[in-house]
């Protein structure tokens, strides 16, 4: 007792955490002098439960949700007593350290709960396999997970359409019934976050379309706003962004006035003139410069300026989702078109059609074969690694790690990817050598096509000066922000 009084504070390691059965005896020793013995000694069994009760009571709210009509969670707080049954309940789902023996855990392994496919009854048509599905051009089939598709990768954040249940017309998010963690439920059309509505083609013709997906600026406001990147800094860049973002506000109630970011969902003109005009700038580098310097000020303990700068990110996030939404909207129709006629080679009958139809179908297909092209090189890198303990870590790192789930809703093995990749790339090629559909599409995408078959930048760079910009006259600057 005089011990474990003097006992100095220390901290646990985690080799630490683990015990022989000979400390853990005598801790229990030890301890029993402050408590009685009946609230300490336990048995086996027992200490599991006490253990995992936690986890029982979850089980037992997850069946609760699943029999009610409604997407309302059970509001029951985790540390409300549970009662005899519900314990008693629970012991068939309580975890087990294969092996047993130890305190807190069963003694006996039951059957894996892994489950395992059964023959097909003769009532019951046989379901298709996750690669006809693919080459079906449909998504696969999972309970709980929206699978993937040739021409869209799967993810477990897509809260599939219950049976019975219609797709929104927009995404909407979801609050999963058995987890209570909101999801995004995918719907028929691209959502304008500015309206909260679905995007809006414009119905003036083909060439308003396409400068829909592809959005300028007049010359005379491009000049206004475009960096000069040869002298700007990047505090300057965010600063120009900022008062680009900042419009007059007033307060109906109070008349009061003030300049500011406009409350969310709102947007002003300025503000999207000023991110097209510098859009090749701006994007994806900004969207991350804005996340750190948000961080970088909570860490220092500044709050006032962390919130400006997390109000002024959450409104470039917001500019940047309202400009690319048609541009989304038409690749997403252009998905749906080659989706289903996966491996018919005769382009011309499905992707045909105005000029932006078009571009979009030939986005859609060499995004297709990148992604295909990508799952062929990490299958064949799993391949090669050694199955053994010591490359353990190299085999998780790579590929798609959705294959760990109990009945992935991908495709990975290199013999079934191997077969979606080599029609993927004869699609793609298909349609560049049909003079009807590629050869009048705007030169920044044409120039893909011919940029991804050079290696090395000194390569790239004369080609793009000396043939692709003389034949298609263009000059580099302009090709560059244009890509």
């Amino acid at each position: 007792i005089n011990s474990l009084l003097t006992m100095t504070p220390f901290r646990f390691s985690i080799g630490g955490l683990v015990f022989s059965g000979v400390a853990i005896a005598a801790a229990i020793t030890s301890v029993d002098a402050f408590a009685p013995a009946s609230s300490i000694v336990r048995s086996a069994s027992s200490s599991s439960t006490l253990l995992y009760n936690r986890q029982a009571r979850r089980q037992n709210k997850k069946k609760k949700v699943r029999s009610a009509p409604s997407f309302v969670v059970d509001e029951e707080e985790d540390d409300a007593p549970s009662n005899s049954s519900t314990t008693k309940n629970s012991k068939s789902s309580e975890p087990i350290l294969l092996g047993g023996g130890e305190i807190g855990f069963s003694s006996e392994v039951p059957e894996s709960k892994i489950p395992v496919a059964k023959a097909t009854s003769a009532n019951t048509p046989p379901k298709a396999s996750k690669l006809d599905q693919e080459l079906e051009g449909k998504r696969i089939e999972e309970d709980g997970i929206v699978g993937e598709s040739v021409t869209s990768a799967a993810s477990v954040s897509d809260m599939p359409v219950a049976s019975g249940q219609q797709q929104p017309d927009v995404s909407t998010v979801i609050t999963d019934p058995e987890t209570g963690i909101a999801r995004i439920q995918q719907g028929k059309y691209v959502m304008d976050k500015v309206t909260g509505k679905a995007v809006v083609l414009s119905s003036l013709g083909p060439e308003y379309r396409l400068a829909q997906m592809f959005p300028g600026v007049p010359p005379d406001t491009r000049q206004k706003h475009r960096f000069d990147w040869s002298t700007v800094t990047v505090p300057e860049m965010v600063q120009r962004l900022r008062d680009a973002c900042t419009v007059p506000l007033k307060n109906s109630q109070t008349g009061e006035e003030w300049l500011g970011i406009p409350p969310h969902p709102q947007i002003s003109n300025p503000a999207v003139d000023f991110v097209l005009a510098n859009r090749d700038y701006l994007g994806h580098r900004m969207k991350k410069t804005l996340g750190r310097l948000k961080l970088r000020a909570q860490s220092q303990f500044q709050k006032e300026e962390a919130l400006q700068y997390r109000t002024l990110w959450k409104h470039f996030l917001l500019l940047e989702d309202h400009i690319s939404a048609p541009f989304r909207q038409i690749l997403l129709n252009a998905e749906a078109k080659i989706g289903p006629n996966f491996g018919n080679l005769d382009m011309k009958s499905y992707c045909g059609g105005e000029l932006y139809e078009r571009t979009a179908s030939y986005l859609v297909l060499k995004s297709m074969v990148a992604h295909w092209e990508k799952k062929y090189a990490d299958s064949q890198k799993l391949e090669s690694i050694p199955d053994d303990d010591s490359y353990f870590l190299q085999q998780l790192y790579t590929g798609d790690p959705k294959r760990y789930l109990p009945d992935p809703p991908i495709i990975f093995r290199l013999d079934e990817v191997s077969r979606i990749v080599v029609m993927a790339q004869k699609m793609c090629q298909s349609f560049v050598e049909t003079p009807e559909l590629f050869d009048d599409l705007p030169p920044e995408v044409r120039f893909v096509e011919s940029a991804l078959g050079i290696k090395g930048g000194t390569a790239l760079r004369q080609f793009m000066l000396e043939e692709f910009c003389p034949r298609n006259n263009v000059d580099s600057v302009s090709l560059r922000e244009g890509l």
